[in-house]
């Protein structure tokens, strides 16, 4: 039996809105960054090139499911997303060892 799969769960995962702006109160210590939610809702409505930049920053601070999806998009942009994305070789060594984490 062929079961379909999506490419990337995380795009298709339910997830509650969030806020574009941090809010002032303390999250739980296993919340997701609000940078990190906006970078995802970027994927998700297909603004390529602006998630690229918010998860290469995040990637770029130590965030390993942000180094993890930035250098699939380097790795695969253009067959998955139809687009080239660019990254030093510091950087795309730099987030292979974050993602690692």
């Amino acid at each position: 039996m062929n079961v379909h799969r999506p490419i990337f769960p995380f795009l298709h995962a339910r997830r509650e809105p969030v806020a574009i702006a941090p809010r002032a109160d303390t999250r739980p210590a296993d919340a997701p960054e609000p940078g990190f939610e906006l970078a995802l809702r970027l994927l998700e409505a297909g603004r390529w090139d602006e998630a690229f930049a918010a998860l290469a920053a995040l990637a770029n601070q130590g965030h390993p499911a942000a180094a993890r999806i930035a250098m699939t998009m380097v790795c695969r942009g253009r067959s998955l997303f139809g687009g080239c994305f660019l990254a030093s070789r510091a950087e795309q060594a730099q987030w292979l060892r974050t993602g690692e984490g």
